[in-house]
């Protein structure tokens, strides 16, 4: 039996962690999400509506942050798990080109920490760290943001598919600092 495309895609994203030698400060990040374990195995979806959900989530995150002038910032750069060096999973070519669309440019975690010197504290990171079915047509879905120590917050979205779209019926706030 011949998988997809899609679904090579999102087996070859989940099954493939990048790893950084470069380290930052992320406490205050690491301490204020928790320190649950996450694993690739959160993502309990098919391909095609983890794609449509993430560059939902992702959308939404860029558009509605409290980062300090957001925009100005060189790129944005994008992970699931985390954006922590040592536990992010960058997206994969077609995901990225969803969003090729958003300005300023979207990169991936790898570019930012094989250009860290360059870059620290010129990008603003964002991220899922859970995507999860609650029923046949309902998701929800854990992400957030990081600018800084003192600016990064974490969401919930309850996604609702109506009519075959996905579609952002609830975000909550469950930390900020």
């Amino acid at each position: 039996m011949m998988l997809s495309t899609r679904k090579c895609i999102l087996v070859f994203v989940l099954l493939t962690v990048s790893m950084s030698v470069f380290g930052q400060d992320w406490d205050a990040f690491i301490s204020a999400w928790g320190s649950e374990e996450v694993s690739a195995d959160t993502f309990l979806m098919g391909p095609d509506d983890s794609m449509e959900l993430a560059e939902l989530t992702f959308r939404n995150l860029f558009a509605n942050n409290k980062g300090v002038k957001p925009r100005k910032s060189k790129y944005y750069i994008i992970s699931f798990l985390h954006c922590a060096p040592h536990k992010y999973i960058d997206p994969d070519g077609p995901f990225m080109a969803t969003l090729q669309d958003v300005r300023p440019k979207v990169r991936k975690a790898s570019y930012y920490y094989g250009n860290e010197e360059k870059l620290y504290g010129e990008v603003m990171f964002f991220f899922i760290t859970e995507m999860r079915l609650t029923g046949k047509d309902s998701a929800v879905i854990k992400g957030g943001y990081y600018q800084n120590d003192t600016i990064c917050a974490g969401h919930l979205y309850h996604m609702q598919r109506i009519d075959g779209v996905w579609d952002i019926r609830r975000v909550s706030v469950e930390w900020v600092l």
